[in-house]
């Protein structure tokens, strides 16, 4: 009589299969997941066992609804709040980061790279590094353009106080 294949259990707890889940949702790699898990649950797994549990993959092809569903859930609540798990998603702490690599150049005199970083902060706050510059009119609209020539010497007044300039500070006035 053949003896019966004992069946291996997994050293795979519950939790750390939903830490396994959870991190593949967030788009860790199948070894760095193997090797937080080892690392968190003192479990030795390979990355190949941790691919299972990615339903995605042709490996995980195979994975219980649960671990779909959660994988699902997690995925999509990464996504939608991913300023609060990634902070380098938001602007303001990849510029932080920018400029304080900008500062070390500096001090470093490393002036080709302190440039460099420069550059990419500017593009970093909405591309102005490039000279490229659009100007509009009031309201967004078209520009108004008027001849000097055919305006009174008081639409000219009133036109550069509109802008914040003294008339009477200019210093070649004609009149």
């Amino acid at each position: 009589m053949a003896a019966k294949k004992k069946k291996r259990s997994s050293p795979l707890t519950s939790a750390s299969r939903t830490f396994i889940v959870q991190r593949l949702a967030c788009f860790a790699t199948c070894t760095e997941v193997a090797n937080e898990v080892s690392k968190t649950f003192g479990i030795k797994i390979t990355a190949s066992n941790v691919q299972k549990y990615d339903y995605t993959k042709a490996a995980g092809a195979n994975c219980a609804r649960k671990w779909v569903e959660l994988y699902d859930h997690t995925r999509d609540a990464f996504l939608k709040h991913i300023e609060k798990h990634i902070p380098e998603s938001n602007k303001a702490v990849r510029v932080d980061h920018l400029a304080r690599a900008s500062r070390t150049y500096r001090s470093n005199e490393d002036f080709a790279n302190m440039a460099d970083m420069f550059e990419r902060i500017a593009k970093e706050m909405g591309n102005v590094h490039s000279n490229r510059r659009e100007f509009t009119g009031k309201g967004g609209g078209p520009i108004k353009l008027q001849e000097i020539d055919l305006m009174t010497e008081e639409q000219i007044d009133a036109e550069l106080r509109a802008h914040g300039v003294d008339p009477d500070a200019l210093v070649h006035r004609t009149t």
